[in-house]
């Protein structure tokens, strides 16, 4: 097969992986209505793993001990 030939048979994302593209959907509404931000963190490997072998969520539990330790500090 021809990398012509690859490109024929590709399928959409969405078509291909329909949970992963509403998924990525969801994300990209709620950061253009201003509910949240994307941003990026290097964190110590250990909490990652830790957060990512509980099971899926972990994001969201990540986010609920950020804003709990947020909510802690003095307003600015």
């Amino acid at each position: 097969m021809t990398e012509e030939d690859d490109f024929r048979a590709a399928v959409p994302l969405r078509g291909a992986f329909p949970e992963l593209y509403a998924g990525l959907m969801e994300d990209r509404a709620a950061i253009a209505a201003g509910r949240e931000t994307g941003v990026t963190l290097t964190r110590d490997a250990d909490i990652v793993a830790r957060l990512t072998a509980t099971t899926p969520g972990w994001t969201a539990r990540m986010a609920d001990a950020l804003r709990r330790s947020a909510e802690a500090l003095p307003p600015p």
